[in-house]
């Protein structure tokens, strides 16, 4: 699987950026949420934070990782980055 590193780091920024936007919303709606509804999206919330922490810790690996050290770590990297990309998706489809 041949991705470019600059490609790659490209689409991680647009999907944090995309996080950032959906947490906001998830916010209000925990605003307005009944304080026994409240609880459940903030756990929700505190497993998007968790997960975007570790897509940010992703996008610094690519950033500073040169071009021989991301042909060795491209396909490991490019798998957990989609499974991070994956569950922050199944919690967004909890919570909507």
């Amino acid at each position: 699987m041949a991705t470019s590193r600059v490609k790659f780091q490209k689409d991680i920024e647009q999907r944090l950026r995309t996080w950032g936007t959906r947490h906001g919303a998830i916010e209000t709606k925990v605003a307005k949420a009944e304080d026994d509804a409240k609880a459940a999206l903030f756990a929700e919330l505190g497993k998007l934070r968790t997960l975007e922490a570790e897509g940010r810790r992703c996008l610094s690996v690519v950033e500073t990782a040169g071009a021989a050290a991301w042909a060795r770590l491209q396909t490991d990297f490019v798998e957990r980055w989609e499974r991070v990309n994956r569950a922050a998706e199944a919690v967004w489809a909890r919570v909507k």
